[in-house]
């Protein structure tokens, strides 16, 4: 019998799950149990299982894929748009839908891309710079090395949620006074995110970071921001209920699905072949070997899978990593000299080459990555009896596969954030790091997240000094993806 927690009736295990952070329980189970595949159980008491095993993952996702199928749960969402993202489909439908949609994510396209990236963060650059400018010199001027400190000391005392410096961190010893800001990194992250997705995937220029105010822009952040499972959610009923957080979504999501039809009927009036490359106007134009395309109805899933994906992955994920540089000032002063480096050599000029050659700066995402997965858990369906290490796995099975367990049980000091792991890429077993997905069924967008995030983490690195802002501790919470609450603060200073 493959170990794992008792049987609860009617709540299962969740309650017990929901009460901590995001990844917490899934690792404390499996050290308990000594297992990297364990058993819990689910709402309604359903059995499911846990695997942290890069073998069964393999199995999974590569060797017997056709065999696994997404856990479909019925959301909101999809309900409300009438249409399933492609991250949401399985068999030879993702397949088709994949191979329809490969040519928006082509390396052509992603590096026509660079340009709008450098732009929108520029202009984050001039915001805050001129909120530094604006601080008060009295109380916002410390230096340097006394806020390093104070990032050093608050970082130590942050392991029990799993954020730990290394003890060897060392730190920068500038004596001059500087001014700093403290700013909501993750505020102004969503709206540079949202409009580089708006603009390069629907040719749309929202202007968040311009009028982070405008009704549109709070709706559709609204909508992105509470797209995430509550308890009541995973009963059939749940989405018919006129709570508050119910209305909010009907109205939230009512609007973004009207803005979505009205960029694809803009398009339509585009001429055909127009030298507009949006992702957009490549879906549309997007045709198989029978000359069909897209229709409405999937082109509405596939813009709203974007847009999700898109927006969240980046947003979160870069806010993940300023906070993890503010912890290991010895890492973001390593960083800082890799890119100031290049980009002098570049002369500033922001090219895929240029971001190619900033080693360092890949590990550091990557890392991020590995500590803290965007997407913790992948849940699958099994259509057909299987075997794992030896346990029978019946049909219907639920399988979630845990990215986050993954990546810490499987690596040496494995909660440990040492970037420098991953500067031998070459040595990485693919099994052992999938922040994307591994196989068929990877996330389609991964080289336009990385893209993305290296150009703003970039220009950002090489402008501003990151510290964490003192006694504010945050928690990892799970929604579409895992992000930290509350939103991170920091105080940043203008080298």
């Amino acid at each position: 019998q493959i170990p794992g927690c008792p049987y609860r009736p009617f709540v299962g295990n969740m309650v017990e799950a929901r009460k901590s952070q995001a990844m917490t329980n899934c690792l404390k189970w499996m050290k308990k149990y000594n297992s990297k595949i364990i058993r819990f159980y689910f709402y309604g008491g359903e059995e499911r299982l846990l695997v942290a095993d890069p073998d069964i993952f393999r199995q999974v996702l590569v060797t017997n894929s056709k065999n696994y199928v997404r856990h479909q749960q019925a959301t909101r969402l999809s309900d409300l748009i009438g249409a399933l993202p492609l991250f949401s489909l399985s068999g030879e439908e993702h397949h088709v839908i994949r191979r329809l949609t490969n040519p928006a994510f082509s390396l052509k396209v992603l590096h026509g891309m660079i340009p709008v990236f450098k732009e929108r963060v520029e202009k984050l650059v001039d915001i805050w710079s001129k909120l530094i400018n604006e601080s008060s010199t009295e109380s916002n001027t410390k230096s340097r090395a006394q806020s390093s400190t104070e990032s050093r000391a608050q970082s130590s005392t942050e392991s029990n949620t799993e954020h730990s410096t290394q003890s060897n961190t060392e730190c920068s010893t500038e004596k001059q006074e500087y001014k700093f800001a403290e700013v909501d990194v993750q505020f102004y992250l969503m709206s540079v995110t949202l409009d580089i997705i708006c603009q390069v995937g629907f040719d749309y220029e929202l202007g968040s970071l311009e009028n982070p105010g405008s009704a549109g822009e709070g709706k559709i952040k609204s909508l992105l921001n509470n797209i995430r499972p509550g308890l009541l959610d995973f009963l059939p009923f749940s989405d018919k209920i006129p709570t508050k957080t119910n209305k909010r979504f009907w109205r939230d999501s009512a609007f973004t699905k009207e803005f979505t039809e009205k960029l694809i009927e803009k398009r339509k009036e585009r001429v055909s072949g127009s030298e507009k490359r949006d992702i957009l106007s490549i879906l549309m134009d997007a045709r198989d070997e029978k000359g069909s395309g897209l229709s409405d109805r999937q082109l509405i899933g596939h813009v709203f899978g974007f847009l999700v994906a898109g927006f969240e992955t980046t947003n979160t994920s870069t806010t993940w990593i300023l906070l993890k540089l503010a912890e290991n000032p010895r890492v973001q002063d390593k960083l800082r000299k890799e890119v100031t480096s290049i980009l002098e050599e570049c002369n500033y000029d922001i090219t895929h080459d240029c971001l190619d050659r900033m080693k360092y700066l890949t590990c550091v995402i990557k890392e991020t990555f590995r500590l803290l997965p965007p997407l913790t858990c992948l849940f699958k369906r099994a259509i057909a009896d299987d075997i794992f290490k030896g346990y029978f796995i019946p049909k219907g099975t639920v399988v979630g596969l845990h990215i986050g367990a993954l990546h810490r049980l499987n690596w040496e000091e494995g909660d440990e954030f040492i970037p420098e792991r991953f500067l031998d890429s070459g040595s990485v077993d693919g099994t052992l790091y999938v922040p994307f997905g591994f196989g068929p069924y990877m996330c389609i967008g991964h080289k336009f997240s990385m893209l993305e995030m290296k150009t703003i983490l970039s220009i950002l690195i090489s402008k501003f000094v990151f510290d964490l802002v003192p006694d504010r501790e945050y928690r990892r919470v799970q929604g579409v993806t895992m992000r930290p609450d509350p939103a991170v603060h920091l105080r940043i200073s203008s080298l």
